[in-house]
């Protein structure tokens, strides 16, 4: 068995999947399976309930918890436990994870440098994919990081949660902004998710986000969205009426029905209030 390499350059351990990468953190460990407990969730019947555990230290280590269907590293089944080298391939059920280091660089407040409510990225930003442009990659990066990322905001870790999907985030503002088209569901569950990072990292960015995101869209928010503003606005540090104030200037141009114009005066107080505070 080759010698597992560790991270150096300050750089961390990733691991791949689906061609998205999954920061790990140090000293922390991942369950993976199909229980919906599991840090790395795979939906596969082949995958036992919790059929394996990523140890991450100044290497990481893969151990097998008895699963019914086994663990593989580069083709040989893994008995017990194995350290890991660097572009290991791990195979657990029809998944292949690769072990990986991760080539963070933060380049969102580059990228977005002038553009408003961009410029202000917070800088704990993984990088941004150069593939992430694809509805279909988009898609597919939710489902496996934002998993993972919810259960990290419902514990609390709304820093680590940002780390791991705030640039993908990013990206689908600037979609909708460049190109005015985009994935609508994958725009509102990115909307939902930057309430909950709101609330828990206490940053306005996030808040700001939601009103940016949809003003991009061109529509009005859902009523979810809005009285979930409302519970988060309390919540935040410092919350800032522009990005609000921008939004409902925009939408109010359109005709609207009355559930509309209800939604939009509820806006309308969302924002008096954020002026009062």
């Amino acid at each position: 068995m080759r010698s597992a390499a560790s991270a150096s350059g300050g750089r961390g351990f990733v691991v791949v999947l689906r061609g998205q990468e999954l920061p790990l953190r140090p000293h922390a460990r991942y369950l993976i399976g199909r229980h919906p407990a599991c840090e790395i969730v795979l939906d596969d019947r082949m995958v036992s309930r919790r059929h394996a555990r990523l140890l991450v230290h100044d290497s990481v280590v893969v151990e097998d918890l008895g699963s019914a269907n086994g663990v593989f590293v580069d083709g040989i089944r893994v008995h017990g436990s194995q350290k890991l080298a660097l572009r290991q391939r791990i195979q657990i059920g029809a998944s292949e994870l690769v072990l990986s280091q991760s080539s963070v660089e933060r380049r969102a407040r580059e990228t977005t440098r002038g553009r408003g409510l961009l410029a202000t990225v917070p800088e704990r930003m993984p990088p941004v994919s150069e593939s992430s442009g694809d509805s279909t990659d988009q898609r597919s990066y939710n489902e496996v990081l934002g998993g993972l990322a919810d259960k990290l905001i419902a514990r609390g870790q709304g820093e680590d949660a940002e780390a791991l999907v705030g640039a993908h985030m990013i990206n689908v503002l600037e979609q909708w902004r460049k190109d005015g088209a985009g994935d609508l569901e994958l725009a509102e569950r990115c909307a939902e998710r930057a309430l909950g990072l709101a609330s828990v990292t206490q940053k306005s960015f996030w808040l700001e986000y939601v009103f940016e995101l949809y003003s991009a869209i061109g529509s009005l928010l859902p009523e979810p969205l809005v009285d979930e503003s409302y519970r988060v606005v309390h919540h935040v540090r410092r919350p800032s009426p522009d990005a609000l104030g921008a939004y409902v200037e925009r939408i109010g141009r359109a005709e609207h029905g009355p559930s509309e114009r209800f939604r939009m005066r509820r806006l309308e107080g969302l924002r008096r209030m954020i002026c009062a505070l």
